[in-house]
């Protein structure tokens, strides 16, 4: 046994954590991703291989290893490997980019009053199926992009569109909750998430959440994932589970909302679409799913979401780990879902901050400060004071 820096996925860098690890398997995958890292690819390529025979077990944890192993066991020329070598660089560099917490102190919840009790009561978040959201284009958005902006494979590119649907390659795996940077913003408070203004938004500091890429347990068997397994016939009702095992935040990933327009290019993008105009013609389409699946639940159309500049708490696994682990609920007439650990309205060192909606009923107010009072004692919270126009 000897001391090797073991690579971990973290925000905007590739960070070094020294642990142990056995020389053989895990030295050649550090020295691989150094080599990644440095778009060394030969070196890389010869790593890598060299790891999968030390360490047959290299399929797990690693999604980012999967990844380009996945891409190592293709019979792609040299030059076609070290191109889509290139953009998985560019993906995650991007990906990581967007769960960069520079400069944002605290993110904002906009909830109804009952969601704050149930958040009050178990002090975590749920993070529900993504085929729940408000925007029919979920999902989609990042392949409408890349179809107009590099139309040598527009078609492909049409095709992931297309079958990111209700029965698609991604759906069944990721989940999401979602915040705003806006703090006590009218243009939030009009929206359905606080009641249309009734309800109340939390102000959580963004630390609390780590800094991790979330992807560690992201599974290949994912895109495979039978569509049926989430939907209701496929649960036993009459046997409600009691509770649910919570997922830790390290396997999640908080990032904020990439914007594009479908027909405006964007400088973020430039290095990806460059990479994939290099690509052979007729690219491996399940191969770019694995790669874009991720990222894709990062993009959202500028028209009409940008305003909200909106942060996401993101968790992908196989449903069949989800479900082994306990970790899969169905809210009553709702969607799946899975749940957080406690980390909310329990820490005086980092409270969060509360604000009544313009539309919250004065005569609620009493009943709701006397329910947070421990709260407000214990300094897990600050109550913000209504703003002139006050509550209604």
């Amino acid at each position: 046994m000897g001391q090797w820096p073991v690579l971990r996925l973290e925000t905007g860098v590739l960070r070094l954590a020294p642990v142990y690890a056995p020389r053989c398997g895990a030295g050649r995958l550090c020295r691989g991703l150094f080599h990644f890292c440095a778009r060394e690819y030969e070196n890389a390529a010869k790593d890598f291989k060299k790891a999968k025979v030390l360490m047959p077990h290299i399929a797990s944890p690693w999604f980012i290893f999967r990844l380009i192993n996945r891409v190592l066991e293709h019979n792609f020329s040299e030059n076609d490997c070290y191109q889509y070598l290139d953009l998985i660089h560019e993906v995650y560099s991007l990906f990581l980019q967007l769960s960069e917490q520079t400069g944002v102190e605290k993110i904002y919840k906009y909830i109804s009053e009952d969601r704050f009790y149930d958040i009050h009561k178990e002090h975590c978040l749920w993070l529900t199926w993504v085929r729940r959201q408000d925007d029919s284009e979920e999902g989609k958005e990042l392949f409408s992009y890349l179809k107009n902006h590099c139309p040598k494979h527009g078609t492909i590119f049409q095709k992931l569109h297309d079958e990111t649907s209700d029965k698609g390659i991604d759906e069944d795996v990721a989940f999401i909750t979602c915040f705003s940077e806006l703090r006590d913003d009218s243009k939030m408070w009009k929206e359905k998430y606080a009641d249309y203004g009734r309800g109340i938004a939390i102000g959580i500091p963004i630390k609390k959440i780590p800094e991790t890429s979330g992807l560690n347990f992201l599974d290949f068997s994912l895109i495979k994932t039978d569509h049926m397994s989430l939907t209701k016939t496929a649960w036993d009702e009459s046997t409600p589970k009691k509770s649910l095992e919570p997922v830790p935040l390290k396997e999640m990933c908080l990032a904020k909302v990439l914007y594009l327009s479908p027909d405006a290019p964007d400088e973020k993008m430039n290095a990806i679409v460059e990479c994939l105009n290099k690509l052979p013609p007729d690219p491996n389409k399940e191969l770019l799913a694995c790669i874009f699946l991720p990222l894709s639940h990062l993009i959202k159309n500028v028209n009409p979401w940008e305003y909200q500049k909106e942060w996401r708490l993101l968790y992908m696994d196989s449903i069949q780990n989800i479900k082994e682990n306990d970790r899969l609920g169905v809210f009553k007439d709702g969607p799946p879902y899975v749940e957080s650990r406690k980390f909310l309205l329990n820490d005086n060192k980092m409270p969060e901050e509360i604000f009544y909606g313009p539309k919250f009923p004065k005569e609620k107010v009493k009943a709701f400060e006397e329910k947070c009072k421990p709260l407000i004692q214990n300094g897990y919270v600050k109550i913000i004071p209504p703003k002139d126009e006050g509550v209604s």
